[in-house]
């Protein structure tokens, strides 16, 4: 998540990722705090996604994605 969302203030976040060959057991979470524009905001993404390089570009994009999208869910404007 820290990396995916440059445009923050701060990310105080804590990542954490499984990696089994049973595909139950597998996944690729970040959560934390994102102080951004003056706002802080709670932010928690967890997936079923193996850990390896290429699934953790594809968690940065999802991130990034769900973030930029704040505005349009902000109700208070």
């Amino acid at each position: 998540m820290r990396e995916a969302l440059t445009e923050a203030d701060a990310v105080l976040d804590k990542a954490g990722w499984i990696s089994d060959s049973d595909p139950d057991y597998n996944a690729i979470c970040d959560a934390g705090i994102i102080e951004a524009d003056g706002h802080d905001y709670i932010f928690s993404l967890m997936t079923g996604m193996p850990d390896g390089e290429s699934n953790r570009l594809l968690f940065e994009e999802l991130a990034a994605t769900i973030f930029d999208a704040r505005e349009a869910l902000n109700l208070q404007q």
